[in-house]
């Protein structure tokens, strides 16, 4: 259960932080990417 919820949450912050990339250098999505 963990992995399919990690992987559900771990997508919804990618788009989060895809946005958040735009105005960053895309750090943040790297890490999101590792978590």
């Amino acid at each position: 259960m963990e992995l399919e919820s990690g992987c559900l949450y771990s997508m919804k912050i990618k788009e989060q932080t895809r946005k958040l990339a735009a105005g960053c250098t895309g750090v943040r999505q790297g890490e999101a990417d590792v978590v």
